[in-house]
């Protein structure tokens, strides 16, 4: 099994509608992950497969730092049955 990457990466923003994945390159760091969903069943966002940076259900607002070890494309899996964002700054 093997994983490309794609052309399109995002820069610092992202959103979207229900289930997706986004690859986006960030820099070595900390980092801070700024989140809203507006839905009504869990929503999830994890980072490279191991990282839980959100798990919350419904309607959601917030954010978290979280210390980037290498300067790389991440990639982000979310699950969300409605609009969601993501900022990185």
């Amino acid at each position: 099994m093997s994983q490309y990457i794609p052309k399109k990466l995002y820069k610092g923003n992202a959103r979207g509608k229900s289930d997706s994945v986004v690859f986006m390159k960030l820099n070595a760091g900390a980092n801070t992950f700024a989140f809203t969903h507006s839905g009504q069943s869990n929503f999830v966002v994890q980072a490279n497969g191991a990282n839980l940076l959100v798990n919350e259900i419904g309607n959601y607002k917030g954010s978290t730092v979280q210390k980037v070890e290498d300067t790389g494309i991440y990639y982000f899996n979310i699950s969300a049955d409605g609009n969601w964002s993501m900022k990185v700054e």
